[in-house]
């Protein structure tokens, strides 16, 4: 209800949450899934129109494992501190939503978080160089925002890490990283005005029955 308050859920599409009635099934609410137990564990709210921003007790779901709210880009919002208290969490992704200010240094707190995807915001500071501590952590990407000094050595020290992908950062410093993952810094030319248009996207193979395939430095 409290999300629903603070991203001005009057004008969210999809619309079927029902905030203040109690007797009403949250489970049953567009983009929310619950566990047997009734717990939330996934929200899902692309797209939904959301406006305005995160209010710190999104913390308030302790078993929420997952929070994906990519392409909602009328809200302004920098990430509250509470997320930090979601300590089950494994994929958090708001691409494209409005996103400002730092990255809190309490994320290296959540070591179950494998996937972190905050590409095309308006992220500002430092990437905290402590991320090494995600323990789990497989794939952050923060690509195309406004992120300054040296991409964290302890990247290193992850022993599931797969990719880093923070070009479009033109304060960002590469520092080289030693472990064989897929790590794109720097410059990225394709990425004139974020987010990618189809017209600057780059080329795929579109294979029969299998989909779209992009090059492994798209």
């Amino acid at each position: 209800v409290s999300l629903y308050n603070a991203t001005n859920g009057d004008n969210w599409i999809p619309n079927n949450w029902m905030p203040g009635n109690l007797g009403s099934d949250y489970c049953m609410w567009d983009g929310v899934g619950c566990n047997d137990q009734g717990k939330v564990v996934y929200l899902d709210l692309t797209g939904f129109n959301l406006s305005g921003f995160l209010p710190e007790d999104i913390g308030c779901l302790p078993f929420l494992k997952s929070l994906i709210l990519n392409n909602n880009p009328d809200m302004v919002t920098q990430i509250p501190v509470g997320i930090c208290l979601l300590q089950n969490l494994k994929y958090f992704q708001a691409s494209f939503s409005g996103l400002l200010n730092s990255i809190p240094e309490c994320i290296c707190t959540m070591e179950h978080v494998q996937y972190f995807y905050v590409d095309d915001n308006a992220l500002s500071g430092e990437i905290p160089q402590c991320i090494g501590d995600i323990t789990f952590l497989r794939e952050f990407h923060a690509k195309c925002n406004d992120l300054s000094g040296p991409v964290p050595e302890s990247f290193d020290d992850l022993q599931y890490l797969e990719e880093v992908r923070v070009q479009c950062n033109d304060e960002l410093i590469c520092t080289p990283l030693e472990a064989d993952i897929i790590y794109l810094c720097g410059d990225l030319p394709e990425c004139v005005d974020c987010p990618l248009t189809p017209q600057q996207c780059p080329p795929f193979v579109e294979v029969e029955d299998c989909g779209l395939y992009f090059p492994i430095d798209a």
